[in-house]
């Protein structure tokens, strides 16, 4: 007896082929409706509806195989001339592919769609008119044997992987190319090495011959000494060849592997990476529905859809740009009325570029409407507090324009389902600095205006410059830098009461980047050497900035670690990474910066100072930060010190025993889990001690089970905070409370 097959397990990849054939399906549609005579256009779209047609006949999905059917048979219709596409039509084909997909995602799990399948049904057979069935028929199959479109690949010589393989296999290349670095570390001591055998040899040969002249080669015990000094000849030249052999050989190994973590590396970036076509396709039948519910005619552009960036980075700008997309056609686009009152063709443009720059993939959402409105602009601005009534004469346009990036700042007067129900500006600025990226806007009234994001094509691997800043080394990522200067003292003047310089012409703000991250100098020292110092100038948002340090290290790629849990979100950091030699290295986030750095606004000024200033008048008080994890330790202790608190670290509980012997704290952070003594002893300890047991101590851990937050309660813990919705401002105002 054969075995009868369960079409159900087939229903996860018809759903998947499914959405693909929907989305060629929309854009057929849509470039249809541009060139209505294009038949090879119309050819693909009937090959991708016959296709879907026979796979959910396959996975007996017969109400998609009927609707998909009746579609099928108003393009055969198109094909033999019976039918002419029209505006309506177009309506009621976007009809039936939304009812398809909506039954692609709910029947093939036995969920209930909603659909009314005999409804959708009669709208698409009230648009052509039924042909013979034995033309109709031959019609389809002459479609469907005789078409090889051009624009579609062949997917027998592709897989499917899970993209968190991807993502798996990654971080497994980012730990070799770590290992990459150290390794060319190595080499680096290798080679002083080789010059110290080289030095050492030198040396003892002219030590040898000076031993001979004092003591003649026939002088008492001269051939014993003679014999002693041939055999440490021996060892030193022994050393010098073999030390050059091993620098020579690793050198040699070294440069092998280069080539082959390059390649790996290249090859699982580029099979991470997706054209950013991905994202714009769904475009074109947005911006259709969109103006047809508004009444707006409106042409999108698209261009760059080669354009390729990791899929991780596809997936967290998708929205995003549908929310720019959606202002564009609402806010952006004027009526055709309206357009033709001010001199403009009825019909609006919009262009979604798309271009790498570098390392960076720069996208631009550009409109032909209205601009922005500076007037309503102000207007809103002193009505929300967002700027003073004295600053806005001397606002200029740009940072007037900006101020649309304010969280709840918005010049619509009414929220509308079209450009995101309120959801303003700042939530897609914000999104895309979450991706290390930058957004700037720029209008001009009545001609329109232009969005211009900015993104690293990848958050695994980027390159960085290397600034000395103190005693400390931290990594500045060079998509955000202009260029590296060198100033003298004498070159910085006050301007409005803040530092600036005359940078050929334009006059750029000037900062000790030390002064910003809160890093002291040996003895005081200044960051003026001889009069002079470096500076990286940097731009985001349309705001340009030098920071000046005390060495400009090297610039080289680096791999980004990210900062899981709750240090993941904190200010200045955009991640960290592992030089050579083995040390971590902070990635400084540079929009942060610069907001601490250079305020648009007075009030601004306030806030930001309001928030990073110190909260005690007089000393700083003193905190222990306990922690195992080095990375974890040292962020948790920039963290702290640019709220104005004094650190010191202690690697596990015996550690910080130590400490507390040494100083007086006025709280302690700590961790759970730490070997030798754990973050629940180190809290029993102190409240036993006579000396400590009024110290304030707060438990930050990742382990959230109620007998892990028990038990650090009975053990007197004043505070436990959960590493998974740990933020900065919480952990201030924890230690404020507990401290005075």
């Amino acid at each position: 007896m054969s075995k009868t097959i369960d079409k159900k397990i087939f229903y996860s990849k018809f759903k998947e082929e499914a959405r693909e054939h929907i989305e060629k399906l929309n854009s057929g549609l849509l470039a249809l409706e541009a060139n209505p005579d294009d038949f090879e256009v119309l050819d693909e779209i009937l090959r991708e509806a016959h296709t879907l047609k026979g796979a959910a006949g396959i996975v007996e999905l017969a109400d998609i195989s009927k609707i998909v059917h009746k579609i099928e048979d108003v393009f055969i219709s198109i094909k033999e001339k019976k039918l002419k596409l029209n505006d309506k039509m177009l309506r009621v084909l976007f009809f039936g592919l939304d009812s398809v997909l909506l039954l692609v995602e709910t029947q093939s799990e036995e969920q209930e769609s909603g659909v009314d399948i005999q409804k959708v049904c009669e709208s698409l057979e009230q648009i052509y008119v039924l042909e013979k069935a034995g033309g109709k028929k031959k019609a389809a199959e002459k479609s469907t044997l005789t078409i090889v479109p051009k624009t579609f690949k062949k997917t027998d010589e592709t897989i499917k992987v899970d993209a968190v393989k991807f993502d798996k296999l990654m971080n497994l290349v980012g730990e070799i190319v770590i290992d990459q670095i150290r390794s060319h570390g190595a080499i680096v001591i290798l080679r002083k090495l080789v010059n110290l055998t080289r030095e050492q040899w030198g040396v003892f040969k002219q030590v040898k011959r000076k031993i001979i002249d004092e003591i003649g080669e026939s002088g008492s015990g001269a051939e014993e000494l003679g014999a002693k000094i041939m055999f440490m000849e021996n060892l030193c030249n022994q050393l010098k060849t073999d030390t050059y052999k091993l620098w020579r050989d690793q050198s040699e190994l070294i440069s092998h592997r280069d080539l082959i973590i390059n390649g790996l590396q290249q090859e699982v970036m580029d099979a991470r990476m997706l054209p950013i076509a991905t994202i714009f396709n769904t475009f074109p039948r947005l911006v259709f529905d969109l103006s047809k519910e508004q009444e707006k005619k409106i042409k999108l552009n698209m261009e760059g859809l080669e354009t390729e960036l990791d899929k991780k980075m596809i997936e967290e700008i998708r929205d995003p740009l549908m929310h720019l997309v959606r202002n564009a056609v609402d806010h952006g686009i004027e009526s055709p009325e309206t357009r033709l009152a001010t001199g403009k063709p009825a019909e609006g443009i919009i262009d979604l570029l798309a271009t790498q720059e570098g390392e960076s993939i720069v996208v631009k959402i550009k409109d032909d409407g209205a601009g922005v409105d500076l007037e309503k602009i102000k207007e809103i601005a002193i009505k929300k507090n967002h700027i003073t009534s004295s600053e806005i004469n001397s606002a200029s346009r740009q940072e007037l324009v900006n101020l649309l990036f304010r969280p709840g700042f918005s010049t619509s007067e009414e929220i509308t389902n079209i450009s995101g129900r309120g959801v303003g500006l700042d939530v897609v600025k914000r999104n895309i600095e979450e991706l290390k990226g930058t957004v700037d806007l720029y209008s001009d009234s009545g001609k329109g205006t232009t969005v211009t994001l900015k993104i690293p094509l990848t958050l695994a691997i980027i390159r960085v410059l290397l600034v000395k800043v103190g005693e400390d080394i931290f990594a500045l990522p060079t998509s955000s830098i202009e260029e590296t200067i060198r100033i003298y003292a004498d070159d910085i003047r006050k301007i409005e009461g803040e530092d600036a310089i005359d940078l050929r012409g334009t006059i750029i703000p000037v900062v000790d980047l030390a002064n910003i991250l809160n890093v002291s100098r040996v003895d005081g020292e200044g960051v003026f050497k001889e009069g002079r110092a470096s500076a990286v100038i940097v731009s985001s948002a349309g705001r340009r900035i030098g920071f000046i340090v005390d060495e400009l290290v090297g610039e080289q790629s680096v791999v980004v670690k990210t900062l899981g849990g709750y240090l993941k979100n904190i200010g200045n950091i955009a991640g960290a990474t592992v030089l050579d030699k083995g040390e971590v290295v902070i990635i400084l986030h540079i929009p942060d910066l610069i907001k601490l750095a250079c305020f648009s606004t007075e009030t601004e000024k306030e806030t930001l100072k309001t928030q990073f200033k110190d909260s005690e008048i007089g000393r700083k008080k003193l905190v222990l930060v306990v922690e195992d994890s080095s990375i974890t330790r040292e962020l948790e202790k920039d963290i702290l010190q640019t709220l104005g608190y004094e650190v010191e670290t202690a690697s596990d509980g015996i550690d910080a025993v130590s400490r507390l012997a040494e100083r007086s704290f006025d709280l302690i952070i700590t961790d759970i889990q730490m070997p030798r003594m754990d973050g629940f002893q180190l809290v029993e300890y102190i409240r036993k001690e006579e000396n400590y047991k009024n110290i304030p101590a707060i438990i930050v851990s990742s382990r959230e089970e109620e007998e892990d937050i028990k038990r650090g309660v009975e053990v007197g813990a004043d505070a436990y905070i959960l590493k998974s919705s740990f933020n900065q401002a919480d952990l201030h105002e924890t230690i404020k409370r507990l401290t005075g």
